[in-house]
């Protein structure tokens, strides 16, 4: 057994060059917050999210979705809100309901709900303006 080497298996290719795979990440981080901008939803300043989304959360805005997903993180946080209506309070749901849609941007349905709540709020923008 003195000629024979040990063979050692290679490492599985997430481990091979850490940095890659964070560096990966947050390329494909940066990509969906670009593609979410492009459709409207973006994340403003400071972690802050487009006013809609408060105004979801919040009960102001009523909206038909189809994401099952987003129908159940809706109505949970719109009972908290409905606890506790402090503006941190509402700014956090908004964020978490924001962090939904935004995971879940490759999902037909999840995309469809992000049009049909950033054109509602084209339309109330316009009823603003024409006032």
């Amino acid at each position: 057994m003195a000629g024979r080497r040990d063979v050692v298996a290679a490492p599985p290719p997430a481990c091979r060059d850490p940095l890659r795979t964070v560096m990966r990440d947050i390329v494909k981080s940066a990509l969906a917050k670009a593609q979410l901008a492009a459709a409207g939803g973006a994340a403003t300043a400071g972690g802050a999210v487009h006013p809609v989304w408060s105004e979801l959360v919040s009960g102001q805005r009523r909206c038909n979705l189809q994401f099952l997903a987003g129908k159940i993180l809706l109505r949970r946080l719109e009972q908290a809100v409905r606890e506790n209506p402090l503006p941190g309070h509402v700014a956090a749901c908004a964020r978490e309901l924001h962090a939904l849609y935004a995971n879940n941007r490759n999902i037909p349905a999840a995309r469809n709900d992000v049009k049909v709540i950033m054109a509602q709020e084209e339309g109330g923008e316009r009823r603003r303006r024409a006032k």
